[in-house]
């Protein structure tokens, strides 16, 4: 998650990382993964297209705990 949580974030993957902050680091990038799935070109995306995710995951709707 280093790569995803680096792009996301500016300053970069090495500062500590809160829990509410790395939770919507990933509704974001999990969003984004629904929202264009076609994005293959870097790792853990690489890794998800080949075990069929991404294409799982499309067009999807990412709910938090609290909407659930």
């Amino acid at each position: 998650m280093n790569n995803v949580v680096g792009r996301y974030l500016k300053g970069g993957s090495e500062q500590r990382l809160y829990r509410s902050i790395f939770e919507l680091i990933v509704f974001q990038w999990l969003n984004d993964l629904a929202i264009n799935p076609g994005n293959e070109t870097e790792e853990p995306e690489r890794t998800l297209a080949l075990a069929s995710f991404s294409g799982s995951i499309k067009d999807a709707t990412i709910l938090t705990e609290e909407n659930i």
